[in-house]
């Protein structure tokens, strides 16, 4: 993506776009839009939108953002995954769904898991995720730092 400058728009149709190189750093409505499927190559960021984006994690390094919307782009190899200004709320089944981090970027974010026995390390697998909710029993670990707790049965 070094290599664009501005904006690759995909048009009317479903339109995809596959990266060839690896460690390339993607944000949509700025360097794509009406792009229905960005695939990476090897380890990739991905910036959502500055919207309200609902993010399903579906398999390792891949999901989909906003499904069934006009803005709903698939994105496969993507491993480092980042929310936009505004809310994002992130699912997974699995935290090995994503390799590398996963940060809310702006306001307020949420993960969910639809799977117990998960462990999550806030500043490794999650950062800028205000909340977080699991399902069954889980592991949540926090950064070597001081830290507040508010937790609601």
């Amino acid at each position: 993506m070094d290599n664009i400058t501005g904006l690759i728009s995909g048009g009317g149709s479903d339109d995809t776009l596959t990266l060839n190189t690896a460690n390339q750093s993607v944000v949509i409505g700025t360097d794509i839009s009406s792009i229905e499927t960005v695939t990476g190559t090897g380890s990739n960021e991905l910036t959502g939108s500055n919207i309200t984006n609902t993010w399903a994690i579906n398999a390792t390094n891949q999901g989909v953002i906003n499904d069934g919307t006009v803005d709903e782009v698939n994105f496969v190899n993507f491993n480092n995954i980042t929310g936009g200004a505004l809310v994002d709320n992130f699912t997974l089944s699995l935290m090995d769904n994503i390799t590398g981090l996963i940060s809310g970027g702006g306001s307020d974010d949420t993960l969910t898991l639809n799977t117990a026995n998960q462990s999550v390390v806030i500043g490794t697998d999650i950062s800028s995720i205000e909340m977080v909710t699991g399902t069954g029993s889980n592991a949540l670990t926090a950064s070597n730092i001081t830290n507040t707790w508010a937790i609601n049965a």
